[in-house]
């Protein structure tokens, strides 16, 4: 239905109303003051025409230069009920839609909680930022004399702690874990709060075993993983704040000594080989995860674009391997037959008083290695299944009873664990 509009002008004009404004109008005492001998300063008339009203922009002055107190009165009544008129027009009804009725469509309120999220240590922050979904994970940490040992070994010129200060390394991870697009990371997202006050990373030189946070462009499934330094007040509780804006989107809270709170184990833990069966986010397939197995080593050889290239562990430390298998045990609705078993990443070792998550190898052109085949996440028909090692960076004292292997399958299903042994 096309919409009609009216100016208030229009609709007034022909109305009882515009014998009233006239009315106002001609008590203008216009020719009472020419036989005054008034003149006016300017005089720009339109004239009634075809029942419209006349309206001027006149002013007229007395010859010593001021209005007639006569006429003030007429004009401001005149003003008043034509702005009563107008505001009737504009008031008196909803506001039209290119449909023609009244657009009732109520504000939308936003109802999201912007309250930033405090999660301990062994447990990992989940940020979310529009459609992409984020966690970050304090893996380890070393504070105190043996920090500070690692830093002054890096490099002589590297400063010392403050009075009153030590320094803290973090290893902090970054995970990926969906949405569109590309996001960039460096180790100024993250900064430090103890007693209120933010403080930034250090910038040293790092030492060779103890890699630095990277600058790294992530993108669904990937990961950044390093070390930041920061220096803190002596032997108190702090929290690391993930901050991409000015603003922290939330804290881990940080133990002032590691280890004085062990992390706890699960009753429920399933033993090597034993299966935990669910339902895919569709309801549509059933999959089994197990996990079989552990081993260790000190070094790897992977394919790059550049050709093959050897990791090894760094000194104090080495590789866990984990070996586990994804099956594809079924279809429930005769229609989605195809689903994907979970990303590496939704896997932690879980240590005394540290959680581990997988190494990611960023430059590897296959999942053939040295050690064989490692875990990927896969898209599987019926009766398929992937399997491979997940490798875990852990301490040369770490025993597999040390531990557990735990899977994180979202709000929607009971998180599954694994005895290491």
């Amino acid at each position: 239905m096309a919409v009609t509009r009216f100016t208030c002008l229009e609709s007034v004009a022909s109305g009882p109303a515009s014998t009233f404004i006239q009315y106002f109008f001609s008590l203008l005492p216009v020719n009472r003051m020419k036989r005054a001998g008034s003149e006016p300063s300017g005089r720009i008339p339109q004239r009634k025409r075809n029942g419209e009203i006349a309206q001027y922009s006149t002013v007229y002055h007395t010859r010593d230069g001021h209005m007639k107190s006569s006429l003030i009165l007429p004009l401001i009544g005149a003003l008043l009920l034509v702005t009563a008129l107008v505001a009737g027009c504009v008031g008196s009804s909803p506001a039209a839609t290119a449909s023609g009725m009244p657009d009732t469509t109520p504000a939308q309120i936003s109802t999201q909680n912007t309250e930033p999220a405090t999660v301990s240590m062994d447990k990992p922050l989940t940020v979310v930022s529009g459609d992409k979904a984020f966690e970050i994970t304090i893996l380890s940490q070393i504070r105190g004399s043996a920090a500070r040992s690692l830093i002054k070994g890096a490099n002589e010129f590297n400063p010392e702690p403050e009075d009153g200060a030590e320094f803290l390394l973090l290893q902090v991870n970054k995970q990926y874990c969906s949405g569109t697009g590309a996001d960039d990371t460096t180790v100024f997202e993250y900064r430090l709060f103890a007693g209120g006050d933010g403080v930034d990373p250090i910038y040293v030189v790092m030492p060779d075993s103890h890699m630095g946070y990277p600058d790294l462009t992530l993108h669904p499934g990937d990961a950044a993983r390093g070390w930041i330094l920061f220096q803190v007040p002596h032997n108190e509780e702090v929290m690391l704040a993930y901050a991409p804006t000015s603003s922290p989107a939330g804290f881990i809270r940080i133990k002032s000594e590691i280890g004085s709170t062990p992390l706890s184990r699960p009753d429920d833990l399933l033993p090597p080989r034993g299966a935990y069966t669910y339902m895919d986010a569709k309801k549509s397939n059933e999959l089994s995860i197990t996990y079989q197995y552990t081993t260790f080593r000190q070094t790897l050889t992977y394919e790059t674009g550049s050709g093959s290239k050897l990791l090894k562990a760094p000194d104090g430390d080495q590789f866990l391997l984990a070996f586990v298998k994804a099956i594809h045990m079924g279809n429930r609705d005769g229609k989605n037959y195809l689903t994907q078993t979970p990303y590496p990443s939704s896997f932690r070792l879980y240590g005394q008083d540290v959680i581990y998550t997988p190494v990611v190898l960023a430059d590897k052109t296959s999942d053939h290695t040295s050690i064989g085949e490692l875990y990927a996440s896969a898209f599987l028909d019926r009766k398929e299944c992937k399997e491979g090692f997940l490798v875990f960076q852990v301490p040369e004292a770490f025993r597999p009873d040390d531990g557990y292997l735990g899977l994180n399958l979202g709000v929607d299903h009971s998180n599954p664990s694994w005895s290491l042994a």
